[in-house]
C-alpha cells in the first residue's frame, strides 16, 4: 500500500514539471496609459508567437483607435528589424504576430500612439534556446 501511495505522488509530480505554463502578464503605465503586453504563446525561437496588447487610460477605461506595433529587439546582438503590427480588436485590445529568430534574453517594446501621443513601455522576454 505504502508503494503506491509513493509512486501516486511522484507521478502527480512529475506530471506537474512537464507541462507548458502560460506565461504571465507584464504591464506598465506611460503617462497615464496603461499597457498591459500578455503573451498567447510560451516564448519560444523559430516558432510563431501571437501577443495580445491592452490599453487603458488612467480611469481603466479601455483605449480604443490607438495605433500600436511591437519591436522585439534581442538584448545580445542585432538582429535586424522585427517589428509586428498590432489589430485593434475595437475592444482597447490589440493583436500582433511575430517570431523570435534565436533564443537568448529579448526586448518586446509596445509603441502606442493615442491621440498623436506616443507612448512607449518595454517588457524582457526569455526566449528558450
Amino acid at each position: 500500500m505504502k508503494r503506491w501511495i509513493i509512486t501516486g505522488l511522484l507521478l502527480v509530480m512529475l506530471a506537474g514539471c512537464g507541462g507548458t505554463q502560460k506565461p504571465a502578464d507584464q504591464t506598465q503605465t506611460v503617462d497615464g496609459l496603461t499597457i498591459t503586453l500578455t503573451a498567447l504563446d510560451e516564448p519560444a525561437m523559430s516558432m510563431p508567437q501571437r501577443w495580445t496588447v491592452k490599453l487603458a487610460d488612467a480611469a481603466g477605461k479601455p483605449v480604443t483607435g490607438a495605433d500600436v506595433y511591437l519591436d522585439l529587439i534581442m538584448a545580445a546582438m542585432t538582429m535586424g528589424q522585427n517589428k509586428p503590427l498590432a489589430s485593434d480588436n475595437g475592444d482597447g485590445t490589440y493583436s500582433a504576430e511575430g517570431v523570435y529568430s534565436m533564443g537568448g534574453e529579448w526586448q518586446v517594446v509596445v509603441y502606442a500612439e493615442v491621440a498623436g501621443v506616443d507612448h512607449v513601455a518595454t517588457f524582457d522576454v526569455s526566449v528558450a534556446k
